[in-house]
C-alpha cells in the first residue's frame, strides 16, 4: 500500500525543517563568537577613545564607561566584574 501524498509531504517538510534547524545551530556556534569578538573590539576602541582621558583615575574611568551611550556589551560585563570584585574584597 502506497502512503498518501499528505503523509509523504508532511514527512518531507519535517525532515527539511529538522535539517535547517540543525544547520542553523551549527552556523550560530561558529559565527556568533566571531561576531561578539568583533563587536567587543569595536566597543573597546570606542570606550578607550571616549573615556581614555580618565585613565589615571580608575573610578572616573569606570564611571565614564557606565555613563557612555555607545557601549552596550561592555556595560553588562563590566557591571558583573565590578560586582564580583567588590564581593571578593
Amino acid at each position: 500500500m502506497k502512503p498518501s501524498f499528505k503523509v509523504v509531504l508532511f514527512i518531507n517538510i519535517l525532515i527539511a525543517s529538522a535539517i535547517i534547524i540543525f544547520v542553523n545551530r551549527i552556523a550560530i556556534q561558529i559565527f556568533l563568537p566571531l561576531q561578539i569578538k568583533q563587536e567587543l573590539k569595536t566597543e573597546l576602541i570606542n570606550y578607550i577613545g571616549e573615556c581614555g582621558k580618565f585613565l589615571p583615575d580608575r573610578e572616573d574611568f569606570l564611571s565614564c564607561i557606565q555613563a557612555s551611550e555607545k557601549i552596550v556589551l561592555l556595560k553588562d560585563s563590566l557591571g558583573v566584574m565590578l560586582f564580583a570584585q567588590k564581593k571578593i574584597r
